[in-house]
């Protein structure tokens, strides 16, 4: 199950982000034999439908309607720019800023 493991922390100067796997509940159970929780979601499409749903909402309201999608190039692309400084950040042992990358 760990390969399915998808958390995120980002850390910056001026503070943090993080997200978690999305799992049926939020239940943790601690004692002595250890530390146990619900297992994430294991199909990508349980875990994400709401997700490709919504993405595809907005998709189909801009074509209808003449108006931006909420999912921009730019978006797309500074994706790209984070995971291009992530790499090169584990690859060189140092913070990789994105002003470096684009």
């Amino acid at each position: 199950m760990y390969g399915y493991d998808q958390r995120i922390e980002v850390f910056g100067s001026g503070g943090m982000v993080a997200a978690g796997n999305v799992t049926p509940d939020s239940h943790v159970v601690s004692n002595a034999n250890g530390i146990r929780s619900a297992v994430p979601h294991y199909f990508f499409l349980e875990r994400y439908a709401d997700a490709y749903a919504h993405e595809l909402i907005g998709f189909v309201e801009a074509v209808k309607t003449g108006t931006a999608t909420p999912v921009t190039g730019h978006d797309g692309r500074m994706a790209m720019v984070i995971a291009t400084a992530a790499q090169r950040s584990v690859r060189l042992a140092r913070p990789v800023a994105t002003s470096e990358i684009v």
